[in-house]
């Protein structure tokens, strides 16, 4: 794996949720050898980043975080069943997380691609985080209270097919 930043990247993406897709099934999509090495580098890069009690929302099948969050009730389900940590699964909608402001320290959220089109669910993300905000994102320039937050640029680059960017936002000391 390898995880650059950079202060300025352009690229390409695209995402959707895989029951809009009959031909995809989870099992097929996981035992893909380029999604199994782009997952790798992911979950390394992830758990490189995080600081103390993590979210995980819009997790999917992710296993980095304490908590982790998603839309998909099954999915949540399957995972609690078949766990191999003591994560803690909250079903809900990114849009309206039931999470308390400063409850986690690191915040992570790779959502579907068409969140994209609205931000306010971002800045809910920010409250609930207390330390760091980790964004997976389309080719877009995403900017939160510059007095309150820095932000990074990286990538990760699995030599697969899948080349992700992630905005990381660090809450600053306040002197």
């Amino acid at each position: 794996m390898s995880a650059s930043k950079k202060s300025s990247l352009r690229g390409g993406g695209n995402a959707d949720k895989l029951s809009k897709h009959p031909d995809w099934s989870f099992a097929l999509r996981q035992d893909h050898p380029a999604f199994k090495t782009a997952r790798k580098a992911n979950v390394e890069f992830l758990r490189s980043m995080t600081i103390g009690l993590t979210l995980n929302i819009c997790c999917g099948a992710d296993p980095t975080g304490h908590v982790k969050a998603d839309i998909d009730e099954e999915l949540l389900r399957h995972l609690k069943k078949t766990r191999l940590d003591d994560s803690e699964y909250v079903v809900c909608d990114v849009m309206h997380p039931p999470f308390r402001n400063w409850s986690f320290d690191t915040v992570i959220c790779d959502p579907p691609f068409k969140f994209y089109n609205k931000f306010k669910w971002i800045q809910k993300l920010a409250d609930i985080a207390r330390k760091r905000l980790i964004l997976s994102v389309p080719p877009i320039n995403i900017g939160l209270n510059e007095k309150v937050w820095s932000r990074e640029l990286y990538y990760t680059d699995s030599t697969g097919i899948f080349l992700r960017l992630w905005w990381v936002f660090t809450k600053r000391e306040i002197e």
